[in-house]
């Protein structure tokens, strides 16, 4: 049964934002070999040659653009991780390993996160000269990477970038806050752009938004309890999206444009600590809408006015989920019981990464959006 879902009003939702007249005959030219999964809907997956990247896990830590897929993963073990680029248009992997991150066994892939946006790629880099991270971009059309930290000593956490903007979370001493930093890839200039008490988390960016969870208003002493806030950089102003009860989290946000998901405890139908659903704010009317009604929804991404979710529900009909927010229709991507552990959308197609079944090899797979 289809949920029921309330409808986006405003006209510029509207607008075609998706590129959905690409042909499917071109998007059916990039693929690099057969199909190998179709779902019952009409999605029809191909996995990506990545043979070339040295990948010997699949990492759930990637991002798309339309054009590329960048992701951290980890070579063999004498080479430890790298930092990554597929390129969606030629179905190419890139020939030579963007950044490697040392051997560093036991770091955790959240270190090492990359966000891409147009031309560039950002990541967390360790370099044992320095030994320390330091946020870097790396410029697809140059083939050259730019470091634009120079403090390796100090702690960094989240990167995103939207544009020319790449941003990062870091923390001067255990006695100061948290700052979120930006560097403008145009100018070469670096600025702090917001600071707050305890670690954002999933930072991501889009236009003059930024988007993080942190446990501020945690009551469970375990900084369990999450909220989700997002900072206005036209109005240099920081706004609080959720506001549950104690001891549910809110977490996972995503932007869009002027458009935010988010994974939130509250509202859920078996009314249990850990039961998520999605939830969609319109940041400049300030309008929420819950978009699922399951037991348990978590993890989602957005792109335009698509919406695609991971369904832990027991009464579900599929695995993930893809809800078009401009007509309410919902398409199950993957069957229950699949191995996709995260999954993308850009303008375009959609992208997950599969961990394999024990004993089995995991991979990248893409289908166009319907």
């Amino acid at each position: 049964m289809r949920r029921f879902i309330v409808l986006l009003r405003h006209a510029r939702w509207l607008r075609p934002t998706l590129g959905l007249n690409l042909s499917v005959l071109l998007l059916l030219g990039f693929f690099c070999c057969s199909p190998v999964a179709v779902f019952a809907q009409g999605l029809t997956f191909q996995r990506l040659d990545t043979k070339k990247l040295w990948i010997t896990e699949v990492s759930q830590f990637f991002n798309l653009s339309d054009e590329r897929l960048g992701l951290s993963h980890m070579g063999n073990k004498a080479e430890g991780f790298f930092v990554g680029s597929f390129d969606l248009v030629s179905g190419q992997m890139i020939k030579d390993k963007i950044r490697r991150i040392g051997s560093h066994y036991g770091q955790p892939y959240e270190q090492l996160l990359p966000d891409i946006s147009g031309n560039h790629l950002a990541y967390l880099g360790y370099k044992l000269t320095t030994l320390g991270w330091d946020v870097y971009a790396y410029n697809f059309t140059t083939k050259t990477e730019l470091r634009l930290t120079q403090t390796p000593t100090i702690p960094k956490y989240a990167v995103a970038i939207s544009g020319n903007v790449v941003m990062w979370v870091e923390r001067p001493s255990p006695t100061k806050p948290f700052e979120i930093r930006a560097y403008d890839l145009a100018t070469n200039v670096a600025r702090l752009v917001h600071t707050t008490a305890q670690e954002p988390r999933t930072l991501d960016i889009a236009g003059n938004w930024i988007a993080w969870a942190d446990a501020r208003f945690d009551t469970s002493g375990r900084k369990f309890d999450t909220d989700v806030f997002v900072f206005d950089l036209s109005r240099n102003k920081e706004v609080r999206i959720s506001n549950g009860p104690p001891l549910t989290s809110a977490h996972s946000p995503a932007l869009s444009g002027d458009l935010l998901i988010w994974a939130d405890g509250k509202n859920n139908a078996l009314g249990e600590q850990g039961k998520t659903n999605i939830f969609l704010a319109d940041l400049l009317t300030g309008h929420q809408t819950q978009l699922t009604r399951g037991e348990r929804e978590a993890k989602g991404a957005i792109a335009g006015t698509k919406v695609v979710y991971r369904d832990y529900g027991s009464h579900r009909t599929a695995d993930w989920v893809l809800l078009d927010l401009q007509s309410g229709r919902e398409t199950d991507v993957l069957p229950v019981g699949s191995t996709a552990h995260t999954m993308k959308l850009n303008s375009h197609e959609i992208v997950y990464a599969d961990i394999g079944k024990p004993g089995a090899r995991g991979g990248y797979y893409r289908a166009p959006l319907p």
